[in-house]
């Protein structure tokens, strides 16, 4: 199973048009992908960290992984406005859910039954007339609670939320993550499989025991030790529970002693 590719439109500083890398147009951005280590080059500026991201939002991560603070900063800034409401927003991931060449090798997860799966991730807009300076939008039962966010001006706002299709299905994001762990990507633990820019030239700096976290994060055994460090600590206040009740019959027993003592 490997990413087969990417189809990006109006992401960030990608556009919907005239942007192939393949040439096939349709107005998006299509990145095929070869199987096994894949590196991507290319001069400052030229949209590579927007690659990883488009990646990231397709498999559900929150802004904040996408090196934004809130949705309508994932958007082109000239489509932030009422006018550019209609334009689509989206990624589509296209993972092939096989192994060998020629189209013919067999499953590795026999228990998926598609030969390939597409995660589409879209942000929606919409416009609606009002007077106030923020607001809130709520999700319908298909849509992501990803943090739908707002900006307005005098008389109209747009605000924005996520809706997630497997092979053009809506999902909700519970639905895509528990999805993703059957092919192991644990969605709610990114750092087990996703090293971000600022991190590879910070990881040689880390101290030895921030390098072992780091290392247990990416084995997936993290949450196995902050299990074992919980009952650690329950373990040490029922000692001191103990320890205390144990005071207080050792105390109740002196006390009985004298009674006995002064009934005889």
């Amino acid at each position: 199973m490997y990413i087969k590719s990417l189809r990006i439109q109006h992401f960030k500083s990608f556009g919907g048009s005239n942007n192939d890398i393949t040439g096939d147009g349709g107005g998006s951005t299509l990145v095929p992908f070869s199987k096994g280590f894949v590196c991507v080059t290319g001069p400052n500026g030229a949209g590579k960290s927007n690659l990883l991201d488009a990646v990231c939002f397709a498999l559900t991560l929150d802004p904040s992984y996408l090196r934004a603070k809130e949705l309508k900063d994932l958007l082109p800034q000239s489509h932030n406005t009422p006018s550019s409401s209609d334009r689509v927003t989206q990624v589509e991931l296209t993972i092939d859910n096989r192994v060998g060449s020629g189209g013919g090798g067999k499953r590795p997860f026999p228990h998926l039954q598609e030969d390939e799966y597409v995660l589409c991730a879209r942000i929606a807009r919409a416009t609606a007339a009002s007077t106030s300076s923020s607001s809130s939008s709520s999700s319908s039962s298909a849509t992501a609670a990803a943090g739908p966010s707002s900006s307005s001006s005098s008389s109209q706002q747009l605000s924005y939320n996520v809706q997630y299709r497997i092979n053009g299905k809506l999902k909700q994001r519970r639905d895509v993550r528990l999805f993703l762990r059957e092919l192991n990507i644990n969605a709610d633990e990114p750092a087990t499989w996703l090293v971000g820019q600022n991190q590879v030239t910070m990881i040689p700096t880390l101290d030895p025991s921030r390098l072992a976290s780091l290392v247990s994060q990416a084995a997936g055994t993290k949450g196995f030790e902050e299990n074992v460090a919980l009952a650690q600590k329950e373990i040490v206040k029922w000692e001191e529970i103990e320890t205390t009740t144990r005071s207080n019959i050792k105390a109740l027993q002196v006390q009985l002693a004298k009674d006995r003592a002064n009934s005889e």
